[in-house]
């Protein structure tokens, strides 16, 4: 008997265990095999060719974390990024600042405090660009519970009259590029040096009975001035600001009009009042009036050091500003990074700069503020691509951590990527015409690619179409190694 003979019931034991195995297999295991769909064909299915069809200019990267680029239409074209350009300042503060970092705003005293309590003298309150103020997170919480905190302070200390003055000390300006038209909304309030509450005021409007009233909420117990102004900064004859409309609806209060926040005439002023009322609410009688100044030449030499605010460190404040997509603390951290060089913090914005240091191509960009509000801003998605392929290999899960999440709440993807959850990191972006999207996809807790997507001159909105396109591009690499992916 030949020894392939001999073999033969053997091998036919194997092949029909193997068959058995199979047959008991209910579920097929993930598989690696590319999918029929190419990358550059699914992008170009469901975003490029709906949005150049319309008439939109569109850039997109997508990019393996290891950097080799997987797919990308137009990606050096000059677009207006809109808020993902936040990301480029949020890379410049960690560069320069470090996530050790933390804001620090003294609150002085420039007499002494005799044995009934008076303090004979001015309180300084001296800002930094620290945007947490009024709370840790933009537009939330109670925005007077710091200055309470401080109140307590200030009390503890034995102080329970101030004769002189509350003086407001910092500088403000409007970055270059914000159009007139946005200064009467919330999210283009005066840039300052001292701001609480973000740099506003709440509003509502109602009627009960035959009255109709127009009131400022919460309610501090006195104003300096007038808040509400129109702004613009800094008025002419020729522009004298735009005009403030009553809000709309309100669920919270019956028959009242919606809260909305506007930005106050002068956040250091606002601020000011904020701590003024607070202080009078817990019992310490006076200051009984508000002055601002830009900047304090010489500290007096009896001046005491009531309390210091100290701010969460830096990369909790950079996840809530791309968090909120918050203009004006976007703006304050990038004041803040240009004043710790000793440069201008009005000027040229400081984070193109950053690039070098990153080793990213700048591509001819243009940058007229910190927070991508202006139009005149121009940035590709290859130089915004490169720029996440270097923050993670610069500053790893740290700098992931400031990224919004798929579907998370209360940031500006709350209502977005639902099911995606620990698959998406994204910064949005969104102006009239104009939707970004760019960020981390994962796999496992880990990130595997990066995508940048900037539209320009859409006529409809995209919102829906970007986010099909990144959650298809989610699952196929939640299978796939991002290296070589077709």
């Amino acid at each position: 008997m030949s020894r392939l003979t001999r073999q033969g019931p053997v091998v036919l034991l194997l092949a029909l265990l193997l068959v058995g195995a199979g047959c008991a297999s209910r579920t097929p295991g993930p598989t690696l095999k590319p999918h029929p769909e190419t990358i550059a064909q699914l992008v170009d299915r469901e975003l490029v060719k709906p949005l150049e069809n319309s008439g939109a200019s569109v850039g997109v990267v997508v990019a393996g974390i290891d950097g080799v680029q997987l797919y990308a239409h137009d990606p050096t074209r000059l677009l207006v990024p809109a808020s993902v350009q936040k990301v480029m300042v949020a890379a410049d503060a960690m560069a320069h600042l470090g996530s050790d970092f933390s804001w620090r705003t003294d609150l002085l005293a420039t007499g002494e405090i005799d044995f009934t309590g008076t303090m004979h003298g001015d309180l300084i309150l001296r800002g930094t660009w620290d945007p947490t103020l009024g709370n840790t997170a933009p537009y939330t919480g109670w925005p007077f519970e710091p200055f309470e905190n401080w109140a307590t302070q200030v009390g503890k200390a034995g102080v329970q009259q101030v004769d002189g003055e509350l003086v407001a000390v910092g500088e403000l300006f409007i970055p270059d590029g914000w159009e007139a038209a946005d200064l009467a909304y919330s999210y283009a309030p005066a840039v300052s040096q001292l701001a609480w509450n973000d740099g506003l005021y709440t509003t509502f409007a109602g009627e009960i009975g035959d009255s109709l009233f127009w009131d400022i909420w919460p309610d501090p117990l006195v104003w300096s001035e007038d808040h509400g102004r129109p702004r613009v900064w800094p008025q002419t004859p020729e522009q004298p600001g735009p005009q403030l409309d009553p809000p709309f609806n309100h669920p919270l209060w019956p028959e009242l009009n919606d809260e909305d926040m506007r930005p106050a005439y002068d956040p250091r002023a606002l601020t000011a009042d904020a701590l003024r009322a607070v202080l009078r609410e817990s019992g310490i009688d006076g200051p009984d009036s508000v002055r601002v100044l830009d900047k304090l030449e010489t500290i007096p030499t009896d001046t005491l050091f009531l309390l210091t605010h100290q701010s969460p460190p830096l990369p909790e404040v950079l996840r809530a500003t791309l968090a909120f997509s918050s203009n004006a603390w976007c703006e304050m951290v990038q004041a803040t990074v240009a004043d710790s060089l000793g440069e201008n913090p009005f000027g040229k914005p400081h984070w193109p700069a950053v690039l070098d240091s990153l080793g990213v191509a700048s591509r001819g960009l243009r940058a007229n503020d910190a927070c991508g509000l202006s139009r005149k801003n121009n940035l590709s998605a290859a130089t915004l691509n490169d720029l996440l392929l270097a923050g993670w290999e610069r500053w790893g899960d740290e700098w992931l951590g400031i990224f919004p999440k798929a579907h998370e709440p209360r940031t500006s993807l709350a209502t977005r990527f639902e099911g995606y959850e620990g698959r998406i990191l994204a910064k949005t972006g969104s102006m009239s015409r104009t939707r970004s999207l760019a960020g981390y996809l994962l796999r496992d807790g880990e990130a595997v690619a990066t995508f940048t997507i900037i539209l320009n001159n859409v006529p409809w909105d995209p919102t829906d179409t970007l986010d099909r396109t990144v959650m298809l591009l989610a699952d196929r690499f939640s299978l796939q190694r991002p290296t070589g992916v077709n």
